[in-house]
């Protein structure tokens, strides 16, 4: 539609954009901009995938076609597969995911149910928190922790110089079933490339290193329980 302006030479226009129409890398369906690449469900995985025609606008969370970037001009609802922002960050709730990996590095902030978890090594300059939950009722099996390289340490003492902790430790009746919960903060310097997870549990309002400290759960180096494992 045509509209010609008197008190200035300038012409607009109304777009009409189809379903799946292209904006450059842009691809727009219904009141969502999206990006052509993304991943597809496959079976129980997810693979790369330009499948975009899949997307269904009507129900985003429901695809098997997950675009790396998407918007909701109309609710103002944004997706994204990764970001970094340089400054404040202002929310009202937080929702972290639930790994999905298992024993695997894990690709969420909570670990639910597990008996070892792969730490990773972190940018340098960075923080990351994971928590450990093993709901139950006093279940004996271990929790292993091990850092994914000779660069990953875990310690129990909060102080990088001290240049302490195991690439792998084990803490009794603490696995799946243990009714345990706890957190794991990795934290690697900005000028140094070594990572290292300090481990806190919580435990209802009580002093965490007495806790990790008791008979019952205890951290241990690997090398000393590398028969048993």
């Amino acid at each position: 539609r045509w509209q010609h302006f008197d008190t200035f030479k300038s012409v607009f226009a109304d777009i009409v954009m189809a379903n799946f129409a292209k904006l450059g890398s842009a691809v727009f369906s219904g009141d969502w901009m999206l990006s052509q690449q993304g991943t597809k469900r496959v079976g129980f995985s997810r693979e790369e995938s330009t499948d975009f025609k899949s997307f269904n606008a009507s129900a985003p969370l429901l695809n098997p076609f997950t675009p790396h970037f998407s918007v909701n001009f109309k609710t103002g609802e944004l997706r994204a597969n990764k970001g970094t922002i340089s400054g404040d960050l202002t929310a009202s709730t937080l929702n972290l995911k639930v790994s999905s990996s298992g024993a695997a590095t894990p690709d969420g902030s909570i670990c639910v149910g597990v008996n070892a978890v792969t730490l990773p090594a972190l940018t340098p300059g960075s923080v990351r928190s994971i928590r450990i939950f093993n709901p139950g009722g006093g279940s004996s099996s271990p929790l292993t922790l091990t850092g994914a390289t000779d660069k990953v340490v875990i310690d129990r003492m909060a102080d990088p110089s001290a240049n302490g902790g195991s690439q792998q430790f084990v803490m009794s009746k603490c696995g799946k079933g243990s009714g345990r919960f706890f957190e794991v903060i990795g934290y690697c310097e900005a000028l140094n490339s070594k990572t290292v997870w300090y481990v806190s549990e919580l435990n209802n309002g009580k002093n965490a290193a007495l806790a990790l400290s008791g008979s019952d759960c205890t951290l241990r180096p690997f090398e000393a329980q590398s028969s048993t494992l």
